[in-house]
């Protein structure tokens, strides 16, 4: 949506705020503006929110930094409350108590806390971007052992390595994705050339099910996901 047509909304909402504080109803407005009452009630409190938002939060909180609320909430749940946990979030991808379930932060969400972090002078331009997620490739060692774990198969189509039609190593979340999740070993699967260029950026769900069917395709991605689960338990018991 651009911004010329969110600020017909943003006008509208200015005005509800306005004539309720002077002491309007919302019967009287909501017929003047075309809306039902309730929406415009809705509203009204949703703006009265955004305007005391983050007033009793210290100057650091991230409260103030103007997330989106799906950025917000997912760094409120995970404990990440101040700009300085946020930086080192960004950083180590590791929320406050050590645990990384929100590693897959996604490469829009990261860029927004990025910039958000520059528009408000915490930190300079140059600083925010090696927080943007990189897209590499695993080493050669762990890219051995994901083949290994598969038999030097593509996880799709079953086809097997050779020296004339090598695997390549598939971003199961692709960078496309609002959950892109980097360049770890749980988000690398191996699949042929042929595969890899028809999942490009598409959701792996949908992409596996298009290709093997409905059982097969849920199946399949079950046993990816129990071989990302797998990495972590011993990511987890190395950290212990």
């Amino acid at each position: 949506m651009t911004e010329e047509s969110q600020s017909p909304y943003a006008e509208r909402n200015a005005t509800i705020v306005y004539y309720h504080d002077q002491g309007a109803t919302f019967h009287d407005l909501a017929k003047r503006l075309g809306i039902s009452r309730a929406r415009e009630e809705q509203i009204y409190k949703q703006e009265k929110r955004k305007a005391t938002f983050g007033q009793d939060k210290p100057d650091n909180h991230i409260a103030h930094l103007g997330l989106s609320s799906r950025a917000y909430n997912a760094l409120w749940r995970a404990g990440i409350e101040t700009v300085e946990d946020l930086a080192d979030f960004l950083t180590t991808s590791q929320a406050p108590d050590g645990r990384n379930f929100i590693r897959n932060f996604g490469e829009l969400a990261r860029r927004e806390c990025a910039q958000a972090l520059n528009h408000h002078g915490v930190m300079r331009k140059d600083e925010t971007e090696i927080f943007y997620p990189t897209y590499a490739y695993l080493p050669e060692a762990e890219w051995n052992r994901c083949m290994a774990y598969w038999g030097y198969k593509c996880v799709c189509c079953g086809r097997a390595y050779s020296p004339d039609r090598p695997l390549v190593q598939d971003h199961w979340l692709p960078k496309s994705s609002v959950v892109f999740g980097g360049s770890e070993p749980d988000n690398i699967i191996p699949l042929c050339a042929v595969c890899n260029t028809s999942k490009s950026g598409e959701d792996p769900l949908t992409w596996f099910v298009k290709q093997l069917g409905h059982r097969r395709g849920l199946r399949r991605v079950a046993e990816i996901l129990a071989y990302f689960e797998l990495y972590w338990r011993t990511q987890e018991k190395g950290e212990e």
